[in-house]
């Protein structure tokens, strides 16, 4: 078990170190959700980490529309699913849960109640939906 304090009460070197790793962890995630280059940990042991860093910022605006745009529609239904078992009391779980949301209609539901950049999820989502229909037609 990780402790922080040492023998005299007194925060050990050791929690010294990994606290100033986690605050290194955290400017990394915001430096990367601020420029929008969430891809750049999207095959690494982080990038869990920062889905779940951003998501208790409630901060994954950013990523869902990397994510759609990237054409990654489950990973962003699924960063949507997280929030939601974060956040159970927001609007657009009930929204989602009456509606029985899945998929697109999900990641519709949480650009329209919850999200601050909801116009760029919808564009992001038109996006995909246009290259959907001509990669299969």
């Amino acid at each position: 078990m990780f402790s922080i304090l040492g023998k005299e009460g007194e925060v050990s070197r050791q929690a010294k170190a990994k606290l100033a790793i986690f605050r290194i962890h955290h400017l990394t995630y915001e430096n990367i959700d601020q420029h929008g280059n969430c891809d750049l940990l999207c095959s690494t042991h982080h990038f869990g980490r920062m889905v779940w860093y951003l998501g208790s910022k409630i901060r994954i605006d950013g990523l869902i529309i990397d994510m759609i745009l990237r054409g990654l529609i489950h990973d962003a239904e699924s960063a949507v699913e997280l929030y939601h078992m974060m956040y159970s009391q927001f609007q657009s779980v009930k929204e989602a849960t009456v509606q029985q949301a899945s998929r697109i209609d999900l990641l519709k539901v949480y650009a329209r109640t919850e999200s601050k950049q909801s116009r760029y999820i919808e564009r992001a989502l038109q996006a995909y939906h246009q290259i959907s229909v001509q990669t299969s037609g």
